[in-house]
């Protein structure tokens, strides 16, 4: 019988002391203010569903927690497809989440991947599709949050070829308190084409949120809070530039 077996490290127990969103106006550029814009104050919510959950958990065959994982229940009965749709729109990727531990997994031609890390925290929490290397195929920018003991919030990028997650920023960097809340990334990136209607890169905001939950972590209301910074290209590479920098240059 197939066993998915989910690990939590030695390494992470080392460095524990710790959907679609409805944005209703576009999101600026914050390189180009002083004062990034904040989406609608509405309520937005997390998706989520039943659908190919059956599928997921045979492609999963027996799934085997370990270490702080141990113990909890990797059933249908948990399991949750919260595939954002804009990432369905765009990619192939489906993504599940166990109400009881928010392990978060990418399903990706049939194999099971770990997406993010989630112990202590919402685990997955949103996703937005994005080419960043340009060959051809949409990756993920994925926000997302974890740490028993200290919780931390991360926006990392998933590369769907190579089945790798980079994080780029976590909200231990931030002295901020005002960041300290879970993150999310802005589902409209501005963006612009040149005359040879090539798109330019865009920068996508990223957003700490006031939150609501249910009895489980996998229907999320929020609310955008502040801006915490973008994520843009620079010579290739995804990066991360905090509001207040970039709003500390402008000023020069």
């Amino acid at each position: 019988m197939k066993k998915l077996l989910l690990l939590f490290t030695l390494v992470a127990l080392l460095c524990l002391s710790a959907c679609s969103l409805g944005i209703k106006e576009s999101a600026t550029d914050i390189s180009n203010t002083d004062v990034p814009a904040v989406p609608s104050q509405d309520w937005m919510h997390t998706e989520s569903s039943k659908e190919y959950v059956t599928e997921f958990m045979a492609a999963c065959g027996s799934i085997q927690g370990e270490n702080l994982l141990s113990g909890y229940e990797f059933s249908e009965d948990y399991c949750f497809n919260v595939t954002p749709s804009i990432v369905s729109a765009a990619t192939d990727v489906k993504i599940f989440k166990f109400s009881n531990s928010c392990t978060s997994l990418a399903w990706i031609d049939g194999e099971v991947y770990e997406i993010c890390p989630s112990f202590g925290g919402f685990g997955f929490f949103n996703a937005v599709p994005w080419d960043y290397d340009n060959d051809g195929t949409m990756d993920l920018l994925v926000a997302s949050s974890w740490g028993s003991g200290i919780h931390r919030s991360e926006i990392s990028v998933f590369n769907v070829k190579t089945k790798e997650s980079t994080v780029l920023c976590s909200s231990l960097d931030i002295k901020d308190s005002q960041f300290s809340n879970d993150w999310f990334v802005a589902a409209q990136a501005p963006s612009s084409e040149n005359g040879n209607q090539e798109t330019v890169s865009a920068e996508y905001l990223v957003y700490s949120a006031n939150t609501e939950h249910g009895e489980n972590l996998i229907e999320i209301n929020f609310t955008a809070e502040s801006c915490v910074g973008s994520i843009k290209l620079e010579d290739g590479n995804p990066i991360f530039i905090p509001a207040e920098l970039a709003q500390n240059n402008n000023r020069k």
